[in-house]
Formats: structure tokens, C-alpha cells, sequence
């Protein structure tokens, strides 16, 4: 955890939403510097029973598979392998609006995209989709099919295939 990552915005969020008495868990996978510094902001929001620090995680994807909604907050990513992944396993997700996430990530299809550090949009975002299941399904399954039609191996091959063809004609 670092602080391009953007947890402290997600916490943020996970605060103002408990205040208004939506019941709500979150997960935080990763370790970094920054853990402890997050751990207590946590604790002075008064979102302790509502956040748990998990650390590193060799298996990411059985928790992956028990979210209702993957959120990646950061101020910059490359191509996110966490967005494939909580897409390939049909969840929803919640992105800020960078490269690399935008370009996974279709706005109101497969997931929501907000301004990077817009607490505010980040959670209005989540209070709509922890607030509507069948929302959540339908991005979720919308994001499975992205994925499996646009970012399988054998897609990546075939693109990497014709940019060698292109360079060599």
C-alpha cells in the first residue's frame, strides 16, 4: 500500500457510508508503507469493524470472488491486473479515471469511473452499486464477457502477431 494507491480515499468513503447506516465490509489486500498510517485512519474514522487489513495474499482471487465489488482508487496503474481479474470473476468495478483502468474498465457497462481523489463520486458510486444487485450482476457479467472476448491470451498473441507482421512488412 502506497500512497498512489489511494486507500485513504476508500476509507473516505467506507466512513461517510457507514455514518449514513448502510452496513458495508471492507477488504484491503496488499502490504506497504503505508499500512500502519491506513490502519489508524481507520481506527480515527471509526471504521475499524467495517475494514480489515489483510495483507499480501498468494491467493488473491478466492477473496476476489467474495467481494460484491472491486475498487481500485489509485492515481496511476499500467494495465491493472486486479480489474482483470475482478472482471474475469464477474464482479463489478470501481476505478478512478487513469490510464490503465479506463482502459479497462467501460463506464456504466463493466463498472463506474470517477475523477482520481473525488471522495465524494467514489461514494455515491458505491452506495449505487452495493445498493442495487442486479446492477451489480449485469456490469459483473458484462465485465466477465470484456475480458474473455478482449483480453485473452490468444487475443494478446494475435495482437502482437500483426504489430510484428506490420514491422516487418
Amino acid at each position: 500500500m502506497t500512497t498512489r494507491k489511494g486507500v485513504h480515499h476508500l476509507l473516505q468513503a467506507v466512513a461517510t457510508l457507514k455514518g449514513e447506516g448502510l452496513a458495508l465490509s471492507c477488504l484491503i489486500l496488499g502490504e506497504g508503507p503505508q499500512r500502519n498510517e491506513l490502519e489508524s485512519t481507520a481506527k480515527r474514522l471509526g471504521i475499524t469493524g467495517q475494514v480489515s487489513f489483510l495483507g499480501f495474499q498468494a491467493q488473491p482471487l478466492a477473496w476476489v470472488q467474495a467481494m460484491d465489488v472491486c475498487v481500485l482508487c489509485s492515481s496511476k496503474e499500467g494495465l491493472p491486473r486486479v480489474v482483470l481479474e475482478a472482471m474475469l470473476a464477474s464482479k463489478p468495478v470501481i476505478g478512478s479515471d487513469v490510464t490503465g483502468t479506463r482502459e479497462l474498465i467501460v463506464h456504466e457497462e463493466t463498472g463506474l469511473l470517477y475523477g482520481y481523489g473525488d471522495v465524494p463520486a467514489l461514494t455515491a458510486a458505491l452506495r449505487r452499486l452495493l445498493g442495487d444487485a442486479l446492477l451489480r450482476r449485469a456490469m459483473g457479467e458484462a465485465g466477465r464477457r470484456r475480458v474473455v472476448e478482449g483480453f485473452s491470451i490468444d487475443t494478446y498473441v494475435a495482437g502482437v502477431a500483426r504489430v510484428l507482421e506490420e514491422a516487418l512488412a
